[in-house]
């Protein structure tokens, strides 16, 4: 019997997109809480600083932004006060998330660039490559991209130094798909497979979003089987 090869790759699409709008439901299902694989590198040390950030977290899953943004300027003026360096820039690194989130550009990019100077400092390699991977929304914010893939570089080269599986996996991660937007997809599915192993092993929360991702490289090399096969 002839079969519309047409037809059979519709069919296999509309399967795709079935899979792929039940994957991003059960990942917007998931309860928010603190992840617990974070590595003590990007955790305060001082307590009250941690406890300052863990509140700020949680302030932000339910949604009070104006609070989460005021605990994470208490716990920036607490570590200063301290003068505990990995601290600071811990924080730094945190409030410039918000900043982004309220839209002040300028203001969290001058927040990360301390922040690495501080991470470099205190010789906090976790930090140091998770904060490379934030100040690379610099140069994808502008389109830059092969600017964002080359830091997103220098922070797996970082995240590797650290031995850190948890970083390194969330680099990776990144890398993969700034390079897929590049058009690389080789590179793309490389650096994505290699994040997934690690997700794999440790049970990374991550591997959820690089799953997805991954997915969409394979759609763009016209692998519609194995995406498939990602997804389920």
């Amino acid at each position: 019997m002839n079969v519309d090869l047409h037809v059979v790759r519709a069919s296999k699409f509309i399967s795709l997109l079935c899979l792929f709008g039940a994957a991003a439901w059960a990942f917007g299902q998931q309860k928010p809480s603190p992840d617990p694989n974070i590595p003590p590198e990007l955790r305060a040390t001082i307590p009250e600083v941690r406890s300052l950030l863990d509140d700020a977290e949680r302030q932000i899953e339910e949604g009070n932004y104006v609070q989460a943004t005021s605990d994470e300027r208490q716990a920036l003026q607490l570590a200063t006060s301290k003068a505990f360096i990995s601290d600071i820039a811990l924080a730094k690194a945190t409030l410039a998330g918000s900043e982004f989130r309220d839209g002040k550009f300028s203001q969290a990019m001058e927040l990360l660039h301390s922040a690495l100077e501080g991470a470099s400092e205190s010789s906090n390699l976790v930090l140091e490559a998770d904060v490379l991977a934030s100040i690379s929304l610099e140069d994808q914010f502008k389109g830059n991209l092969p600017g964002a893939i080359t830091t997103l570089t220098q922070a797996l080269d970082v995240a590797e130094r650290s031995k850190s599986l948890y970083i390194r996996s969330e680099v990776l991660g990144q890398l993969g798909w700034n390079q897929f937007l590049l058009g690389k997809t080789d590179d793309a599915r490389q650096s994505l497979e290699s994040a997934l192993d690690i997700d794999r092993v440790n049970g990374y929360r991550a591997q959820s979003s690089h799953l997805v991702n991954l997915a969409y490289v394979l759609l763009k090399q016209n692998k519609l089987d194995e995406a498939e096969k990602a997804l389920k």
